[in-house]
């Protein structure tokens, strides 16, 4: 298998999303992936409907990133968010369009590459995990599905994105 190289801070570059707050999720996934000491680049596997093996550059995680992330939670959930969306950007025919609103059993709307449509023709819920096994990030997933399916927009394709950090290991799930 092929092994994709991915900088965290591409974010920035592939998405439609702020430049900051692309930046503030790459920064997050670097602090929980260095949270594990993992080398540089590090391999992450890519497991479920898409199967890739990525060497993830993250740079330094010095002491600012430390104190700017400080709070694990919102790591774990921003750093998530980066991984997910440079899986959705680089190995899917689709790409960011925009955050989602509470309690809609997603995180972003997506829309079909090229698509300049203000309607949305897909969805992403991601989870992240700083530290767990196979069987939680397999619960995650069905959690995920069950919220996803529950939610509104049930024509639209659907990512299931859960990322686990300590392996790291991304699994996807598409409805």
């Amino acid at each position: 298998m092929q092994i994709h190289e991915i900088n965290l801070y591409d974010l920035k570059n592939v998405s439609s999303l702020s430049p900051f707050v692309c930046t503030n999720f790459s920064e997050a996934a670097a602090v929980c992936l260095g949270h594990h000491n993992h080398p540089e680049p590090v391999n992450v596997q890519v497991i479920g409907d898409l199967e890739q093996l990525l060497a993830v550059s993250f740079g330094e995680v010095s002491e600012q990133l430390l104190k700017s992330h400080k709070d694990k939670e919102y790591a774990v959930e921003d750093g998530a968010y980066c991984l997910a969306m440079l899986i959705i950007e680089y190995f899917t025919d689709f790409t960011i369009a925009e955050q989602a609103t509470k309690r809609i059993g997603v995180d972003y709307f997506l829309n079909k590459k090229g698509d300049a449509s203000p309607t949305p023709s897909g969805k992403l819920e991601v989870s992240g995990i700083l530290k767990g096994t196979k069987q939680q990030i397999n619960q995650r997933i069905r959690q995920k599905v069950k919220q996803v399916q529950k939610g509104g927009f049930p024509e639209l394709t659907a990512f299931i994105i859960v990322v686990e950090f300590s392996t790291p290991l991304i699994k996807v799930k598409k409805l």
